[in-house]
């Protein structure tokens, strides 16, 4: 299971969740470390704010949706979305 996987690695639930993710979405590679951050264009950031607070999708689902490598981007570009 999840949480047993999670107590042997010695890490929360939720990052061996967030790492099932980038494997399914980047592969092997994915899960190897970066030197440096990605970037996304403002209407991608927006598409995937707007299909979060649509309702259609839940947060690790538009994460994945758009290959966010951790759904805090998402809830990081929600709360400038609604501070403008």
């Amino acid at each position: 299971s999840i949480n047993k996987t999670a107590q042997e690695a010695g890490v929360n639930w939720s990052t061996i969740k967030r790492w099932i993710a980038i494997y399914e979405n980047e592969g092997p590679t994915g899960l190897l470390p970066t030197k440096k951050n990605r970037h996304y264009s403002n209407e991608r950031k927006i598409e995937a704010v707007l299909d979060y607070l649509d309702g259609f999708e839940g947060l690790e689902a538009v994460t994945k949706k758009y290959g966010l490598r951790n759904k805090v981007q998402l809830q990081d570009w929600i709360k400038i979305y609604n501070t403008h």
